[in-house]
């Protein structure tokens, strides 16, 4: 997350196995601009409705 937005670009966090519990701790890894559960989101549309 750190390096995307030190490079300008927007950060994307897939939540798919890398955390059980459901809580982000944005703290430590930065803030994403966005969030998917699982990698189906980016291609079926449902996380970037507006493009």
């Amino acid at each position: 997350m750190k390096g995307a937005k030190a490079a300008g670009l927007d950060a994307l966090l897939v939540t798919t196995g890398l955390n059980n519990c459901g809580e982000l701790r944005q703290d430590e890894i930065g803030s994403a601009d966005y969030v998917a559960k699982n990698l189906d989101q980016i291609f079926d549309g449902s996380l970037f409705p507006h493009l």
